[in-house]
């Protein structure tokens, strides 16, 4: 009798017939036999597959894919997750195609959620879009709507109506963090006007100002599905920064479909003039704002508008003029920006380096700025330097100004490399570019 060396069983050789065939000293049934021949096909063709998706390029279609298929970039792996206000290189009236780009810059990370933060933190951003019955929008202040008491998980859902109460937690908690009017008493945390005058969703004078020093708030907002009449202070289309705000009060209240809710009251605090503003829209002119981010081979008009009707000549006319005008503004700027590299003569090479991987009509994009900060970031802070130096004994790094003396103090003036002696008189900023570095991006010029 033979023995199966897989299932065990046995069986006469006078009824298998024939002779016996067996692989390595090892005989195996009928049975066995079929089950490891298919095991066998299915990882072949599972490794086909692998190795033509891995090897060969991508043939997608972007405009007629979901918009969560939008690939990442690596702009937002240099920006700390847990950072609070601006992030340098990204001006207020930036707008992105989708929601996934919003994440990718690191302005508001969460592809899905409206609020960015931990709960033992604080939040970092939020986006503002219209999908609570209960937000009201006036531009420089406006009510948001906490997160939670929705069923989404029926048919993995993003949105529904409110079905329960809101609670103080996880990303609630961390939006309320940003208000100094939190406090918490033996784990539990509650709404405490500092001087006693205001509750619930009043809000005395003095309260405001002590709120106004909270935690900064990214605020991006996007466009509304429906009513977009409703939304002046909203984007067309897309999603699109506007600065920094400050949450000033936090109340529990009962919202429109009779379910407490958690409201929070946000006010603008920014420099930068707010991008529906006259002055906000001539910036936006300025720095080429006005195209939105779209990933590559993607035309921005998906499959299903294409068979639309067309547009009258007037309107194809008018926007014509305003892209020949962006274009001429943008081609000026771009020229400007090559005269000034080619006085830089001290990096010339780093700037080719630059140059090869991203023109300078693309100063705006996240590939040049990507390409910037890998040639020019500070060996320090690991951001674009302020005032940019060098050290005295020849080291071809670049650092900040401050960057510098603090670590030449702490390290008794020795280099952080070659431990040469260096004085700290002798740091002599590069003007040329210190200049190229506030022209691509204006905000360093306030640090």
């Amino acid at each position: 009798m033979l023995k199966c060396g897989d299932c065990g069983n046995h069986i006469h050789t006078t009824c298998l017939g024939g002779e016996v065939k067996t692989d390595d000293g090892k005989w195996f049934c009928s049975m066995c036999e079929n089950k490891e021949m298919k095991e066998q096909k299915n990882r072949v063709t599972i490794s086909e597959k692998r190795a033509n998706s891995l090897g060969g390029k991508s043939k997608r279609n972007w405009d007629s894919m979901a918009t969560a298929s939008v690939p990442m970039t690596k702009l937002r792996d240099a920006i700390d997750p847990h950072h609070f206000g601006k992030i340098k290189g990204i001006k207020v009236g930036t707008r992105w195609k989708y929601r996934v780009y919003v994440s990718a810059s690191g302005i508001h990370r969460p592809p899905v959620s409206g609020i960015a933060g931990q709960n033992k933190v604080g939040a970092q951003s939020i986006v503002l879009s219209g999908g609570y019955e209960d937000d009201v929008d006036y531009g420089d202040w406006f009510i948001y709507t906490g997160a939670g008491g929705r069923e989404l998980r029926e048919g993995n859902r993003r949105t529904a109506p409110q079905s329960c109460n809101q609670r103080l937690e996880k990303t609630n908690l961390a939006l309320a963090r940003n208000c100094p009017k939190l406090k918490i008493k033996k784990g539990k945390p509650k709404i405490v006007c500092p001087t006693k005058k205001c509750k619930g969703k009043d809000l005395c004078d003095e309260c405001e100002e002590i709120c106004m020093t909270g935690k900064p708030v990214r605020v991006v907002r996007g466009a509304p599905k429906k009513n977009k009449k409703d939304h002046p202070f909203s984007p067309p289309e897309g999603f699109r920064y506007d600065g920094i705000y400050r949450v000033c009060n936090v109340w529990k209240d009962k919202g429109q479909s009779k379910f407490y809710v958690y409201r929070y009251l946000l006010r603008r605090d920014d420099d930068e003039p707010a991008p529906w503003t006259e002055e906000g829209k001539k910036l936006i002119k300025k720095y080429g704002l006005e195209e939105m981010c779209l990933p590559e081979g993607a035309t921005g008009t998906p499959q299903s508008a294409k068979g639309k009707k067309k547009k009258s000549k007037k309107k194809e006319e008018k926007e014509e003029k305003e892209e020949e005008e962006a274009s001429d503004s943008s081609e000026s700027e771009a020229s400007y920006l090559l005269e000034l590299i080619e006085k830089d003569v001290a990096h010339k090479s780093l700037w080719d380096d630059v140059l090869k991987i991203a023109d300078t009509k693309e100063r705006n994009r996240p590939k040049f700025l990507n390409a910037l900060m890998d040639a020019f970031k500070c060996i320090i802070c690991h951001d674009l330097p302020i005032d940019p130096v060098k050290l005295p004994c020849g080291c071809s790094y670049l650092s900040c100004k401050t960057c510098a003396v603090l670590g030449l103090r702490n390290g008794e003036g020795k280099c952080f490399t070659c431990k040469k002696f260096n004085d700290v008189d002798e740091l002599k900023v590069h003007k040329e570019l210190w200049d190229i570095l506030v022209e691509v991006v204006p905000s360093l010029h306030k640090y």
